[in-house]
């Protein structure tokens, strides 16, 4: 009440002590001590709310009682005191019926000099009284605030600079992931590009239904575009980053070279899924691209869209409510006579979809459960030849976070196939560019070599940071440029110390590299013990990654603490014993 920034007390009197109100001062030691009362004689009091009512940062009483109209006490208004009112504003996904809009439970910590003043609003204030949406800080003399830090129902931190007091501040949740899963950025002959994320397959403890987690998949194998990596000095420089809110253990990295004729891609085989046919990361080529003839999507014909990897997305018809959730949709696709005659004569074929998804999260599927929703990722349909469409594989998978390439086998497909696929899905995907090729029979001559690190060293890097090249999403990680105070948590628990961590990459064995938030390990393979390509072959990239992430979310599995390990004995995350 006089912003001296201790919290006072306002005391309701029986009408046997007099009635009205006692107001108690704080000095700031535990003690509060009567600095007056206000309505002696008044009936008891029934309900109270203080609130700045006119912006002026003085708090306003509103006393209600039985049996005559409320009551307004101003405060008078002490010199050379400050203060701060903070409204949470909700924008975005944030502002859809789930969560609740007024951000109930929003905890605000606000520092000035020495001095820590905290808040939560509240989610409710007794008979006769509701809580204000906005938070009141006496400062004392503080002329501002050094920051302000925001902890918002979903567990997103957010921290605001050098805030100017005797205002109120209307401040906007940001609209940002906690986690995802690590991020690799290599050398490409000018700068560290960032490339792409990984290991989110190995994500454990993540929350499906209650006492259901998804298990986790510990390996990757990611496909370096071309472009992103040059060697420099006669090495591959790699850089693998935790720029979010998360701890990644790492067992083994090695670089799998492919040399190969230049009239085929290699990709390797895979895909985010939980059910079988599962990936194995061994190599699919893809010669004459077999692109659709027609393609439909949920707002019309989407051929444009899917026509090439241009990051113009074929976006879903998003659920507002639930974050990495989409309305159930489906993409049509009509491959034409080519695609099915080659099928029918016996060749085998691969589906290629370059995409990205936008990754649900711990909190997020404990909401929709309480809906009666699940995610289901893309199923394929086939038409059933009585003008509706069947399904053949019920999880094909879907690209393992931000954009890459997925493989699909069309293997078993029936003889008569017209060449239309459908898939279903109430995900939140991003499709940029879908096409098939026939597999070589046998495959084409090629020459694999594998590379360990030569230098593998764990150290503090600090937070890339996140921006889109050309305004659209998904946003990407610039390595050379860091935010400084990111809000992060810390996980509490053991990690790796800074330095030498080659031995522990060597095998997989459970012995993990132990990437906290903001650190980075650094990587160098030596490119120039690699024969040179013959004429006429190019060089394809692939980084093998063994390892699991894990994020704080609140109903992730043992979110606030590193342990327990995981291992690739478990049956599933947290290990049994």
């Amino acid at each position: 009440l006089d912003l001296d920034g201790d919290l006072d007390l306002v005391a309701a009197r029986t009408a046997e002590a007099g009635g009205g109100l006692l107001l108690l001062a704080n000095d700031g030691g535990g003690r509060f001590t009567a600095a007056g009362a206000l309505g002696a004689g008044d009936p008891p009091t029934t309900g109270a709310v203080a609130a700045d009512l006119d912006d002026d940062g003085m708090l306003e009483l509103l006393v209600a009682a039985p049996g005559r109209p409320p009551r307004l006490w101003r405060a008078p208004s002490p010199a050379g005191r400050h203060w701060l009112g903070v409204l949470p504003v909700l924008q975005g996904t944030d502002a859809a019926p789930w969560p609740a809009p007024d951000a109930h439970g929003l905890a605000v910590e606000v520092v000035a000099g020495p001095r820590a003043f905290r808040r939560r609003l509240p989610t409710g204030g007794g008979t006769l009284g509701g809580a204000p949406r906005r938070l009141h800080f006496g400062l004392g003399p503080a002329e501002r605030a050094d920051y302000v830090r925001l902890d918002w129902p979903d567990a997103v931190l957010q921290s605001e600079l050098e805030v100017q007091t005797d205002r109120l501040w209307r401040i906007a949740k940001i609209e940002r992931k906690p986690s995802s899963c690590p991020v690799l950025f290599c050398w490409n002959g000018e700068r560290f590009a960032c490339v792409t994320d990984f290991l989110g397959v190995g994500g454990v403890g993540f929350f499906l239904s209650p006492g259901e987690y998804a298990p986790p998949d510990p390996t990757e194998d990611l496909r370096i575009p071309p472009d992103l990596v040059r060697p420099r000095a006669g090495r591959y420089l790699l850089r693998i980053a935790e720029p979010l809110e998360e701890v990644t253990y790492l067992d083994q990295l090695e670089l799998r070279v492919y040399d190969h004729p230049a009239e085929w891609e290699l990709f390797p085989d895979e895909r985010f899924t939980g059910s079988p046919p599962f990936p194995t990361g061994e190599p699919r080529w893809s010669g004459a691209r077999i692109r659709p003839r027609a393609a439909r999507g949920p707002a019309g014909d989407a051929l444009a869209a899917l026509a090439a990897t241009d990051r113009h997305y074929l976006a879903p018809p998003v659920d507002p409510r639930f974050p990495g959730y989409a309305e159930e949709h489906t993409i049509e696709l009509d491959f034409g006579p080519e695609l099915a005659a080659g099928l029918a004569a016996g060749r085998r074929a691969t589906l290629f979809l370059s995409g990205w998804v936008e990754y649900t999260y711990s909190h997020v599927n404990f909401a929709a459960w309480q809906a009666g929703l699940a995610l289901r990722p893309p199923a394929l349909e086939i038409p059933d030849g009585r003008g509706g469409w069947r399904q053949v594989a019920a999880e094909i998978g879907y690209p393992a976070g931000l954009p890459r390439v997925m493989t699909w086998d069309l293997a078993g497909l029936p003889p008569d196939w017209d060449g239309r696929l459908r898939l279903r899905t109430n995900m939140e995907l991003f499709w940029d560019e879908i096409w098939a090729s026939f597999q070589p029979e046998p495959p084409p001559d090629h020459r694999r070599h594998v590379l360990t690190p030569q230098l593998a060293e764990l150290r503090p890097l600090g937070y890339p940071r996140e921006y889109s090249p050309d305004g659209r999403d998904p946003t990407e990680y610039d390595y050379h440029r860091l935010d400084l105070g990111v809000p992060f948590k810390a996980m509490p628990g053991p990690s790796t110390p800074w330095g030498d961590v080659r031995d522990l990459l060597a095998a997989v064995d459970d012995r993990f590299v132990i990437l906290p938030s903001g650190g980075e390990l650094a990587l160098e393979f030596d490119a120039g013990a690699l024969p040179e390509p013959p004429p006429g072959w190019t060089r394809t990239v692939v980084l093998h990654a063994d390892g699991y992430c894990k994020d704080m979310d609140l109903y992730t599995a043992f979110p606030d603490t590193v342990d327990p390990l995981p291992r690739h004995d478990m049956a599933n995350y947290p290990p049994a014993d």
